[in-house]
């Protein structure tokens, strides 16, 4: 196994970087979802807060519902209890189309970037649920007391100590299946045959290395196309938060430029300094220390029919 890495750094868009007073920013993801067994482990044994998100609606953080309470109760920015919207669509018959955008599904509000994405290709679990009539949702989010980084550097330890080739600083300059069935990779200054090709990289990058034998898929890939993120790290040492938790999501109809706040801790805060949103950052000075990170084309957008170019491209 040999992996290939274009940069110097591992881990694509995650890199955590030290700030004044042993602060960590991160400057990609925020954090890691669980899922499955391990994943439902992590979610029990988590903090409290971790638990926690809000939804930012009219000038006011509102806690999203969680628990039976939550589900009984109405609470603001909802009218009705969470249990009439179940009730209401579990009488409501089962999509029967075999795709659909974010927005045609009422379950979350769709900015002017989601509102095209499909459903099936970028929330495949809320798709089959929606299919089944069957429902589960996990809010727990956690991260790495010395950033995510640090996560990349135990994967590459583990790796290499099982004789895992790592390549860094090596960007890949083209593909194309040999007449043994092998594919060759090419590099800068050498190349390399391998069986089997798993790439991480952009698909419109992608298209461009696969060569003539390769024209299906590269088609599919060169139609994928991705948006830039702006993630900007804001530290203040005196502001104090009013509410624990993971952060709050941002409505289009508030915001249709932000999705999400993220709460490093209770002394930093993750926001959008250009968009000048003191009402959300709680914040009265200035911030202590500023980190803008551009992520350019950062996330693919997987939208309607997706899954359809993808089986059109693999078809002999």
């Amino acid at each position: 196994v040999v992996l290939v890495e274009g940069n110097e750094c591992l881990g694509g868009w995650i890199r955590s970087v030290r700030g004044p007073g042993s602060v960590i920013f991160e400057l990609g993801p925020q954090g890691i979802w669980p899922v499955g067994s391990p994943g439902s482990l992590v979610s029990e044994l988590g903090h409290l807060a971790a638990q926690n998100r809000f939804l930012y609606v009219g000038g006011a953080l509102h806690a999203l519902p969680s628990g039976i309470r939550g589900l009984l109760c109405p609470s603001p920015p909802f009218s009705k209890p969470l249990f009439q919207a179940g009730l209401r669509d579990l009488t409501t018959s089962r999509g029967k189309d075999p795709d659909e955008t974010a927005q045609s599904c009422p379950a979350r509000p769709a900015s002017e970037v989601t509102r095209e994405l499909s459903i099936r290709s970028c929330f495949l679990s809320l798709f089959q649920a929606e299919q089944t009539h069957s429902w589960a949702e996990c809010w727990c989010q956690w991260s790495l007391r010395g950033g995510l980084e640090t996560l990349l550097q135990a994967l590459k330890a583990h790796l290499t100590s099982r004789g895992v080739r790592v390549l860094q600083g090596q960007p890949v300059c083209g593909l194309s299946l040999q007449a043994e069935r092998c594919w060759k990779v090419s590099l800068e200054d050498s190349s390399l045959e391998v069986d089997h090709v798993i790439s991480a990289i952009p698909a419109s990058v992608l298209s461009k290395l696969l060569s003539a034998e390769a024209v299906p898929l590269a088609y599919a890939l060169s139609t994928i196309t991705a948006v830039t993120v702006a993630m900007v790290n804001l530290q203040d040492q005196e502001a104090r938060l009013p509410v624990q938790g993971v952060g709050h999501l941002v409505p289009s109809s508030e915001d249709p430029v932000i999705p999400e706040i993220v709460y490093d801790s209770p002394g930093a805060v993750l926001s959008q300094e250009l968009f000048q949103q003191e009402a959300e950052k709680g914040l009265n000075e200035p911030p202590s220390h500023c980190l803008v990170h551009l992520h350019q084309n950062s996330i693919s957008q997987y939208t309607l029919g997706h899954w359809q170019k993808l089986e059109s491209a693999i078809q002999p």
